[in-house]
C-alpha cells in the first residue's frame, strides 16, 4: 500500500485581496515524482510555496505524511527546497555551503564533514570542497544546492525551477542526473517548470495548471495523448486548430463551413455539431494536394514560409484565411500548393460551443 507523502485539500492561497489557488486537491505518494506544469501567473509556484510553509494558506489543508502542517512554519515542516536562484551563501565554501543545515539541525562535526563528502560523490563535485561558490559555473552551484538539500536526508524535496537559469546542455544533463537520484534515494519530489519537454521526461505524473485550478492530472503518456480539454491540448502542444462540424444523424466530420466538402467517418465520439480540433504539426502529413484523402481530412493550401531544423523542415501552410504549422522531412519551395493531410485519430476534439462558454 502506497504510502501519501503529500495531501492537499481544497488549497486557497492569494496575496492580499487576490486569491492565486482556488480549492486545489492533490494526493502524492511516497517516493513519487510530481511535475507542476503550466504558464507565468497560473499559480505553480504558489502552490509550492504553501506546501513549504512560505506562503499563508487562505483555506484548506496540508497534511505531509499523515501530519496536519496547514500552519506550521518551514522549518518544522522535515522538507528541503531548492530554488531557481540557488539561494547559496556567496562567503561560503562548497563544503560550508552544503553542511549549513547539518549545523543548523546540531549535528557533530565529524558527521557533517562525512555527509558532505557523501554530497560531493554523488554529485560529482570531488575536489570542490574548499572553492567558494561564487568561483564555480552555474551547473556546479545548482548541484551544491541540491546537496545541501539531500544533505538533511528529506523525504520529500521541492524544486522551484531550479533548472531553468542553467544552458541547454548542462539543463538537460541535470535532468536525468537528478531523476536518477530521486529513484535511488526514494524521496518523493514535486517539480515546478513552464518546461513541457522537462516536465515530460522527469515526472511520474504532471499536473497541469491552468489560473489557480488543476487542468489535469495523468502520466505524461496521458496528459499529451489524451487532453481532457482544448487548454491542455494547446499546452502540450497541439497548437493548430480547425473548425469542423459532425453531423448529428451521422458519424461524418467535414471541414466548417463546407457542407460539401469531404467527409470523413468519425467513429468514438459523442460530439455533434461545431467542433474544433486540436493537432500538432508533427502529426501533420504533407501531400499532393490531388492525391486521395485515405481517410484523412486534407485541406487544401500553399507553402507560406520554411525553416530548417535539421532532418526536419517547420513550414507555415496557408489554407485559406487559415495558417497552419507542420514539420515534415521533403523540402517545399514557398509558393507551392500542397495537401495538408490530418489523421483523425491524431486530432484532439472538443465542443464549440463548450469552450465559447469558459
Amino acid at each position: 500500500m502506497d504510502v501519501t507523502a503529500i495531501d492537499v485539500r481544497g488549497l486557497k492561497a492569494g496575496y492580499g485581496s487576490t486569491t492565486i489557488l482556488h480549492g486545489v486537491d492533490l494526493a502524492v505518494a511516497e517516493g513519487e515524482f510530481i511535475a507542476i506544469l503550466g504558464s507565468s501567473g497560473c499559480g505553480k509556484t504558489t502552490f509550492l510555496r504553501a506546501i513549504a510553509g512560505f506562503q499563508p494558506v487562505l483555506a484548506g489543508t496540508i497534511s505531509l505524511f499523515g501530519k496536519d502542517v496547514t500552519v506550521l512554519p518551514p522549518e518544522k515542516r522535515g522538507l528541503a527546497m531548492v530554488f531557481q536562484s540557488y539561494a547559496l551563501w556567496p562567503h561560503m565554501t562548497v563544503e560550508g555551503n552544503i553542511g549549513y543545515g547539518l549545523r543548523l539541525r546540531g549535528d557533530a562535526k565529524p558527521q557533517i564533514k562525512a555527509k558532505v563528502q557523501e554530497m560531493l560523490a554523488l554529485l560529482s563535485l570531488e575536489g570542490l570542497t574548499d572553492r567558494k561558490v561564487t568561483n564555480l559555473s552555474g551547473g556546479q552551484r545548482q548541484r551544491v544546492a541540491l546537496g545541501r538539500a539531500l544533505a538533511v536526508d528529506p523525504n520529500l524535496l521541492l524544486l522551484d525551477e531550479p533548472l531553468s537559469n542553467l544552458d541547454a546542455k548542462v539543463r538537460l544533463s541535470l535532468r536525468y542526473e537528478l531523476k536518477a537520484l530521486q529513484k535511488k534515494l526514494g524521496f518523493a519530489a514535486i517539480h515546478v517548470t513552464h518546461d513541457r519537454e522537462e516536465a515530460m521526461t522527469m515526472a511520474d505524473r504532471i499536473v497541469l495548471m491552468d489560473k489557480g485550478r488543476i487542468a489535469q492530472v495523468g502520466s505524461p503518456e496521458e496528459v499529451y495523448d489524451r487532453p481532457v480539454s482544448a487548454f491542455v491540448a494547446s499546452f502540450m502542444g497541439a497548437e493548430n486548430r480547425i473548425a469542423l462540424t459532425i453531423h448529428a444523424d451521422s458519424d461524418v466530420v467535414r471541414i466548417a463551413p463546407d457542407p460539401g466538402g469531404a467527409a470523413v467517418p468519425c467513429p468514438g465520439t459523442d460530439l455533434r455539431g461545431a467542433v474544433t480540433g486540436y493537432f500538432r504539426d508533427d502529426d501533420v502529413g504533407l501531400a499532393d494536394p490531388d492525391a486521395d484523402t485515405d481517410g484523412a481530412l486534407v485541406l487544401q493550401g500553399a507553402v507560406a514560409s520554411r525553416a530548417y531544423l535539421g532532418g526536419l523542415y517547420r513550414y507555415s501552410v496557408a489554407c485559406g484565411e487559415s495558417c497552419y504549422t507542420a514539420t515534415a522531412p521533403q523540402m517545399l519551395e514557398p509558393g507551392e500548393r500542397v495537401g495538408l493531410r490530418l489523421p483523425l485519430q491524431k486530432l484532439h476534439l472538443f465542443s464549440s460551443e463548450h469552450q465559447s462558454n469558459q
